[in-house]
């Protein structure tokens, strides 16, 4: 089995300018190993090292809004590739990439009990080198939004319900595939009955559309992780 050994750090600082008015600024390293069972193979290709940092903004203007804004930006030293021949997973090396964007969050409390919030990502995601310079990255959409409410009511029981939008994303390296995305609505109710339980229902996939959040590519074809249709999740959580 491939033994990995790899130092990762992280650090962050957050200024307040003036009463509920921030800018913060993060820093750290990670790493990427190949996807699927191939990791863990004695011949895994090595790990490739990324860095990546992010300086934002928030602010509350007012009690009832907060606003968040935040560029990101990440490069990798050699992105790795894998792909998929019958049952047999093969990995390269693709040179550097970056990935970069911006995200935007809105949390809005119009009157007591009820939360709005929304976000939304744009990214771009492309090699530095290689055979595909200038090709976007497998597997990162452009586009991310995210929109939900939230409602508490005054006897303890909160609805919550929330959508996600993941947009378009290439699944091969040379861009020859691509997958369209998906979106799912996602409903939660729950009730703190007692002063450390709470009981929770999960509707996940609430509208039971069929997509997957998952999508590689082989000889051009793509090859789907399909998620779950609508299910439903009950739990009971206690607080020591």
């Amino acid at each position: 089995m491939r033994d990995y050994d790899i130092w990762t750090y992280n650090s962050g600082l957050i200024f307040t300018f003036l009463q509920n008015y921030s800018i913060y600024a993060n820093i750290g390293t990670g790493f990427q190993l190949p996807k699927n069972e191939g990791k863990y193979a004695a011949t895994a290709p090595d790990e490739s090292e990324f860095t990546q940092w992010e300086i934002g903004f928030k602010a509350s203007p007012i009690e009832q809004i907060i606003l968040r804004y935040a560029y990101f930006q990440s490069k990798n030293t050699d992105e790795i590739t894998g792909s998929l021949s019958g049952s047999t997973w093969s990995y390269s090396h693709q040179g550097e990439s970056r990935r970069n964007g911006h995200e935007i969050e809105v949390n809005l409390i119009p009157y007591e009990g009820l939360q709005l919030f929304g976000a939304y990502t744009y990214q771009e995601a492309t090699y530095e080198e290689g055979t595909n310079a200038d090709k976007w990255v497998p597997a990162v959409p452009e586009n991310i939004l995210k929109l939900g409410a939230e409602y508490v009511f005054p006897f303890g029981t909160a609805v919550r319900c929330w959508y996600n939008n993941v947009g378009r994303w290439y699944t091969n390296s040379s861009n020859t595939a691509s997958y369209g995305g998906y979106e799912g609505v996602d409903l939660k109710l729950s009730h703190c009955f007692a002063e450390k339980w709470t009981a929770a229902f999960d509707v996940k996939n609430l509208l039971d559309e069929s997509y997957s959040e998952y999508v590689t590519s082989s000889s051009g074809n793509n090859i789907y992780s399909g998620s779950n249709g609508r299910y439903f999740q009950l739990t009971l959580k206690y607080v020591f």
